[in-house]
């Protein structure tokens, strides 16, 4: 059915005849969950009802209207359905974009579902959440060190590969180098293997009909919190593509948190004494063992000390099943 004229419904201004009212047209949110219907008096004008209130129009004769703008069907048989219909465009109905592959369009409310949409089950696990105790592992090394300050040539000491104090008798001027041969064992345990999932506060939408494939909904639809609900390892496209998140529509209230390690490396130290040759005392100074070349002065006595595989962990947090990726227009 054709509507000649614009109208205004709900402070929207809706399109001419022939065409679309503007994407995301008043996003403001609508908490209810009442039906959105156009409907034809007898007086040849039709009525737009939304829950609270109506404007109406002169569709002239007395035709048949589109009677409900979310149900996919032909109401008034002229070949259109919802979103298609120039009797829902004309009353403010607008089309939320497809995406190919989504499996459903999803709205993050934060609260009560807005018209066209009906609460769903979708949890994210936060792995801020989950602790993972490191675990040191076990570091091999050489300690060399040559008189002079510049480890040049063959070492002046035999290298040390055990954590002890060694001195030098006379102290001399000497420089180190501290280098790591293997590295291993290290582990990361998790503290917490079980963490509260977040509940999304999400709403599925089962809007209307549209000719792309989007979803037909109401022009007071929170157009602005739209999001599609896509397969596990997704990649979110325009206009999804303004946040990203993995979630899960499994009903488990908690969330397994597990630890890997990501990589290890040695830690460990080398500190000199100037003024005794037992490593006795405050220590003239430190150096790690990085495999740099270190000029230390004068010194009389040093010692290996600390030296162990530091782990590198990273936490994750996840569900058994039910994984999918939700990519929205904008952030919560």
């Amino acid at each position: 059915m054709l509507v000649a004229a614009a109208v205004a419904t709900g402070g929207c201004v809706l399109a001419r005849e022939g065409t679309s009212a503007p994407f995301g047209a008043n996003g403001g949110g609508q908490t209810g969950g009442s039906a959105v219907t156009v409907s034809a008096g007898s007086d040849g004008n039709s009525s737009v009802a939304t829950g609270g209130g109506a404007s109406t129009t002169n569709s002239g004769g007395g035709s048949a209207m589109e009677s409900d703008c979310l149900n996919g069907i032909d109401d008034d048989g002229d070949g259109d359905v919802d979103c298609g219909d120039n009797d829902c465009v004309a009353a403010g109905f607008v089309c939320l974009p497809p995406l190919a592959g989504a499996a459903s369009h999803v709205v993050l409310s934060g609260d009560a579902c807005p018209a066209a949409a009906q609460p769903m089950t979708l949890h994210s696990c936060d792995a801020s959440k989950c602790a993972c105790d490191g675990q040191p592992g076990e570091c091999k090394f050489e300690v060399a060190r040559w008189n002079g300050d510049n480890c040049n040539g063959q070492s002046t000491s035999s290298v040390k590969t055990q954590p002890n104090c060694y001195s030098i008798d006379p102290g001399l001027t000497s420089s180190f180098k501290g280098t790591t041969t293997s590295v291993g064992n290290a582990s990361c345990p998790s503290v917490a293997p079980d963490i509260v999932a977040v509940d999304r506060g999400a709403c599925e939408v089962s809007g209307g009909a549209c000719a792309n494939g989007g979803a037909c909904v109401p022009a007071e639809f929170p157009v602005a919190k739209a999001c599609v609900l896509l397969a596990a390892g997704s990649n979110c496209m325009a206009p999804y593509d303004g946040y990203r998140t993995t979630v899960y529509d499994n009903p488990n209230s908690s969330c397994n948190c597990s630890c890997s390690k990501v990589g290890e490396s040695c830690a460990g130290s080398v500190q000199w004494y100037s003024g005794n040759q037992d490593c006795n005392g405050p220590a003239t100074g430190t150096t790690s063992i990085d495999g740099q070349c270190k000029s230390v002065g004068y010194l009389e006595s040093y010692f290996i000390d600390n030296v162990e595989a530091k782990p590198q962990c990273q936490a994750d947090a996840s569900m058994p099943s039910g994984e999918g990726v939700l990519c929205c227009m904008n952030g919560p």
